[in-house]
């Protein structure tokens, strides 16, 4: 939410908005110390990112973000899943990937 609220301050219209989130299905979902409904502190070193914060979020919980935030001229959404095999271990990647045009930041 935090993270919206800052674009919204610095999105005028035409702006062009690329975001590419983890969703619940990647494998680093939940391999952690949990700070909020989405969000972990990862304790995993396999994929080389222990200690990092991830926030994993559905397409539809990304979609009422940015509505809440902000109209657009247009918005597509790619749901991009995918393996990795790191030492030996295969890392199942699940991401959304956002692009849009702002027409108004709502305030």
């Amino acid at each position: 939410e935090a993270l919206f609220n800052s674009m919204q301050r610095v999105a005028d219209k035409n702006t062009l908005l690329f975001i590419r989130t983890r969703t619940p299905d990647d494998y680093r979902f939940a391999k952690g110390e949990k700070l909020s409904e989405n969000s972990y502190l990862l304790d995993i070193k396999e994929t080389g990112e222990e200690g990092k914060i991830n926030t994993f979020l559905s397409q539809e919980e990304l979609g009422t973000l940015l509505d809440e935030h902000f109209d657009f001229s247009y918005k597509y959404f790619l749901n991009h899943k995918y393996d990795t095999l790191r030492d030996n271990i295969i890392i199942s990647n699940a991401d959304i990937i956002f692009w849009g045009k702002i027409k108004k930041a709502k305030k």
